[in-house]
């Protein structure tokens, strides 16, 4: 199908009569301003194919102008090798034409070209289907194609799908779809449905399964109680026979009486053993007493021994502290006399390095004056008032006088004179200052000081080695140690008194060993704690084996008696002998919830199946889209590929980085896959015949200058296309789309 020409008066933005009569094959673009009324060319097509002429309402208001009228469409267009016309006048006066241009005949009017109409576009009812794939308003490029998605975005018919169905399903094999198979997958859901939950996790409360399930677990509920039954009376059977026999057995030894002769010897035994245990312990008690007093006797002799000999060191010490007071006083003294004080030394350094600094300095400062005297010349020259007598050197600090009798008088300065004068006084003073350090001390050089100081040094040491031997004899002081001596002589005194002589000793020692030897003789012939022990425990294990065969007696005759009365009530109630026929309720219970299990499991995995072969035949579907959409893809993104939904709704972009929700893509990204792949629906539709035109109002507004320029190039390739439609405000842009620019021009309808 084509368009040929489009014809509109009265509608929305155009209130006079416009026409645009040349389009042609391939594409066609009208270019113009905002507000030129390309959209409303758009609405006009949708109005000629898709809109009855008798609508009314909010769609017939939006049809109208600002200034009011009828709205006319007329449209030429070409479809099954014929050229037709369709002219609808909607509002008052409301009207459908079809036209035959080739034989210039009314085919049909109102209804029956409202119907005739669908029959030559391919449509069915109502219904966009092709259109709707196509036909593309202003916006709608943001949005890639959902078919069957209303502008709300909620599922409604619009043929989109069953179209597409329809022609991509005679290029393959499937069987899903058809009647027998939708008979087949409505029968295995209902057949499910009565076995298992919707979500076939769990069985059906009520159902066919679950019924059988509850029988199988009464029955097996039943049968269980009835082999206990049965058991219980099997055992107390059992039970009733040993209990006869072993009461049999318990009598026969009570009147035997054998075992209570047993306790009676036993009984004797340890009374006999008690008696000697009693002696063993009295010779015991008296061995300790005497052993104890021979060691306090032994303790009372060594004690005295230590204290003697503690009171000779305590004595020794006591002289040699005396000794040691003495000698601490007299060097404490001496020291405290010697006037060789470290601080003395120290100040006797500190001046003799004041006077070396001076000296010099001194030196350093002075000038040299160097006088020979020749053989005449002795006694005839005064050096500071002297008569020089030999040759010598002078080191000039301070101003000298050189006279030479009844020739001249030299005076010999340095210009240090002030500063010289000055390091001699310093140097003068320290000396004095030395000499009187070392007459305190009684010494006459530096060096004698420096060793008295080092014997008054050393003398410190000393007797800080004699205090610290002192401290280690009489810490407390030798009077303390006087009066410790008196207490130590108090407790020896003391001692002798109370204690025992070393004869005393020994003969306590011979009496503690005559208790022992008692002692051992009378634990030869007493029995020990083990042997005691085990005696007692072999009278108690008698004694409880008769309280325990007594007691066993009573409890095997109530027991037999009360055995007896249940196994006659158990007789009496039948229930013992019902086993075999719970066992076959049971298993023909059993065989049917398998049987329903089987069922179910059967029914699932066809379930299962059917469900794969629907999804292998819904992927064969998109197959020929994505195949034919790969072409475009790969020229305008590069690799790439476009996944579908089952809907035939885009799902994701698949590049080198991954796969993308469609829906975080930009806009521009968005409106150029929107645009390829209704190109990709308008070259199927027509390969398969039913082609009609591709239009798109103010496609890839969001689109960069290389992009649009690839996709336009997409559009003027599409040569399988019949036609295609751009209406765009943006003629610049556009300017790379080659094909026929269309113009609006007047229009003069036919009455």
């Amino acid at each position: 199908m084509k368009i040929l020409a489009l014809r509109v008066a009265a509608f929305r933005r155009f209130g006079e009569p416009v026409a645009i009569e040349t389009f042609s094959d391939g594409v066609n673009v009208l270019c113009g301003p905002n507000e030129m009324g390309k959209s409303t060319m758009f609405h006009a097509l949708e109005a000629a194919f898709l809109t009855r002429h008798k609508v009314s309402g909010g769609a017939l208001e939006a049809m109208r102008p600002y200034g009011g009228g009828e709205p006319l469409v007329e449209v030429d267009f070409e479809a099954q090798d014929r050229r037709w016309r369709i002219r609808k006048q909607f509002g008052r006066g409301a009207s459908a034409l079809l036209s035959d241009l080739d034989s210039a005949a009314i085919i049909a009017r109102n209804a029956e070209a409202e119907e005739r109409l669908a029959e030559l576009t391919g449509r069915s009812s109502d219904l966009p289907g092709s259109f709707g794939l196509v036909w593309v308003r202003q916006k709608q490029t943001l949005s890639l194609p959902e078919p069957d998605i209303d502008s709300a975005g909620k599922v409604k018919d619009r043929g989109e799908r069953a179209i597409l169905r329809d022609v991509i399903g005679r290029e393959i094999e499937t069987a899903a779809f058809d009647a027998a198979f939708e008979g087949v997958r409505d029968r295995t859901k209902r057949a499910l449905d009565l076995l298992l939950t919707p979500s076939r996790a769990g069985i059906k409360k009520d159902g066919p399964l679950y019924v059988a399930q509850q029988l199988r677990d009464d029955a097996k509920k039943e049968r269980d109680e009835t082999r206990v039954i049965a058991q219980a009376a099997e055992q107390r059977l059992n039970d009733i026979v040993e209990m006869t026999r072993r009461l049999g057995e318990l009598e026969a030894e009570a009147q035997s009486n054998a075992s209570g002769a047993g306790t009676v010897a036993l009984e004797a035994r340890r009374a006999a053993a008690i008696e000697t245990r009693s002696q063993r312990d009295l010779a015991r008690e008296a061995m300790r007493a005497r052993e104890a007093e021979h060691a306090t006797a032994l303790g009372a002799l060594a004690s005295r021994k230590k204290l003697a000999e503690s009171l000779d060191q305590k004595r020794a010490g006591y002289a040699t502290a005396l000794e040691l007071s003495r000698q601490i006083a007299t060097w404490a003294s001496e020291i405290e006399a010697d006037p060789a004080l470290p601080r003395v030394i120290d100040r006797l350094g500190v001046l003799e390095q004041e006077r070396a600094v001076a000296e010099a300095e001194l030196s350093g400062h002075a000038a040299t004056v160097d006088i020979a005297v020749e053989e005449g010349g002795r006694g005839r020259i005064e050096i500071g008032g002297s008569p020089l007598q030999e040759s010598r050197s002078f080191a000039v600090v301070e101003p000298l006088e050189i006279r030479i009798p009844g020739i001249a008088a030299i005076s010999i300065s340095t210009a240090q004179a002030a500063r010289g004068a000055e390091l001699r006084a310093k140097s003068e003073a320290a000396t004095r200052e030395i000499e009187d350090v070392l007459r305190r001390i009684g010494v006459a050089t530096a060096e004698q000081a420096r060793e008295r100081a080092g014997a008054r040094t050393k003398k410190q040491a000393d007797l800080g080695a004699v205090r610290a031997r002192f401290s280690d004899l009489a810490p407390r002081g030798v009077e303390v140690l006087a009066s410790d001596i008196r207490q130590i002589e108090a407790e020896v005194a003391a001692v002798d008194q109370a204690s025992s002589s070393e004869a005393d000793v020994e003969r306590l020692k011979s009496v503690a060993m005559d208790a022992r030897l008692t002692f051992n003789a009378l634990s030869a012939q007493a029995m020990d704690d083990d042997d005691f022990r085990k005696l007692d425990g072999a009278i108690a294990a008698a004694r409880k084996t008769e309280e325990n065969r007594r007691n066993e007696i009573v409890r095997l005759r109530d027991g037999l008696a009360h055995a007896k009365g249940a196994q006659q009530a158990s007789d009496e109630s039948g229930r013992a002998g019902e086993l075999a026929a719970r066992e076959g309720e049971l298993e023909r219970a059993e065989a049917e919830a398998q049987r329903l299990r089987h069922e179910a499991e059967a029914l699932r995995l066809l379930e299962r199946t059917l469900a794969a072969i629907e999804a292998q035949a819904k992927a064969a579907y998109s197959a020929p889209i994505s195949r034919r959409l790969s072409r475009h893809l790969e020229r305008v993104f590069g690799t790439s590929e476009l996944t579908f939904r089952d809907d035939f709704a885009v799902d994701a972009l698949r590049r080198a980085a991954g796969a993308e929700n469609v829906t975080a893509l930009s806009d521009g990204t968005r409106e150029q896959l929107s645009i390829l792949v209704r190109l990709t629906f308008a070259e199927i539709l027509a390969e398969s015949g039913r082609g009609v035109p591709l239009v798109v109002d103010d496609p890839l507004a969001y689109s960069d200058d290389a992009r649009l320029a690839a996709v336009c190039g997409e559009l003027a390739a599409a040569s399988s296309v019949p036609q295609i439609i751009v209406l765009t405000c943006r003629e610049r842009a556009f300017e790379i789309l080659p094909g026929r620019r269309l113009t609006v021009t007047n229009w003069r309808p036919e009455r």
